[in-house]
């Protein structure tokens, strides 16, 4: 690669970046989960989509090498990076640091996000520090029953208060904040799609839901359950039972997983999931930043 023109192509709107990028993310869906789901959904539903979105591709020799979004309404979050060589995530990184305001944070695949935080912290003198690692799984087939007391079942639309509830304990208890507006909307809208399921055992004890993050694949998110009801086998059996739902539709069934936990690891590797990669964020803190 030493000697080979790297180009950055942006401003790009959410249907260029697709036009451009879309065959190097889709050649690995697991990896590129994240961006895809947000760039195709954004690209279908422009009016959802807010202005000032970063999205960038980065070629080599003119092929695509990389990409990077960056949501505009979401100033917490980090910018996300594919996988691409260590030079362009350099790139990347330098490019990002002339914006405004500067990058809370960015995650991505390692090495690549590991490379780019090293560029970022030079162009910046910013420090960075690793703030989350996850492991990413997939599942072709589930490995034995996992039975529970109780059933599977699809979230009912008169349940969206508790499991809004239920959502909004999930990111206190991983730090994450409090649940916004915008995301109360995204699960009623997810309920409608039937897409929120409970494992329920004389009323709803656990839930999972999932996301069509790429044409192919379908991501779990939001397993939960109440301290209370812990230990009892809900949240693996309604896992699991989620898992075949799709696969019996045709979808490979994926997760992403704390590397710091090793519990529910060890609970997805028995379902049947295998380790895909693993990618980190890093949070970066500014010279006399408050």
């Amino acid at each position: 690669m030493p000697g080979t023109a790297i180009q950055l192509l942006h401003p790009l709107d959410a249907g260029a970046f697709l036009r451009l990028a879309r065959e190097f993310l889709h050649a690995d869906e697991i990896e590129n989960n994240v961006m895809l789901g947000r760039v195709e959904e954004a690209a279908a539903h422009p009016e959802r989509a807010p202005a000032g979105d970063y999205y960038a591709v980065a070629t080599v020799g003119g092929a695509v090498a990389g990409a990077a979004l960056r949501a505009a309404n979401r100033p917490g979050r980090p910018v996300v990076l594919s996988r691409m060589p260590a030079e362009c995530a350099a790139a990347m990184a330098v490019d990002l640091a002339r914006e405004e305001p500067p990058l809370p944070a960015a995650s991505g695949i390692r090495p690549t996000i590991d490379a780019f935080a090293a560029a970022y912290c030079q162009a910046t003198d910013a420090g960075a520090r690793v703030v989350k690692e996850l492991r990413m799984y997939r599942l072709d087939a589930v490995a034995g029953d996992w039975p529970a007391p109780g059933r599977f079942r699809a979230a009912a639309p008169d349940e969206l208060d508790a499991v809004c509830l239920w959502a909004a304990k999930f990111l206190m208890e991983l730090g994450l904040g409090a649940m916004r507006e915008e995301e109360t909307a995204t699960f009623r809208r997810m309920i409608a799609e039937t897409r929120v399921f409970v494992w329920d055992d004389g009323g709803a004890v656990a839930m999972a839901a999932w996301i069509p993050a790429t044409p192919q694949t379908g991501r779990l998110e939001w397993v939960y359950t109440p301290p209370a009801l812990r230990c009892r086998g809900y949240a693996t059996a309604c896992v699991a039972a989620l898992s075949h739902h799709l696969l019996a539709a045709g979808r490979i069934a994926m997760l992403g997983a704390n590397v710091a936990n090793p519990t529910s690891n060890s609970i997805y590797r028995k379902i049947g999931y295998r380790p895909v990669c693993d990618s980190a964020e890093y949070r970066f803190d500014f010279p006399g930043a408050h």
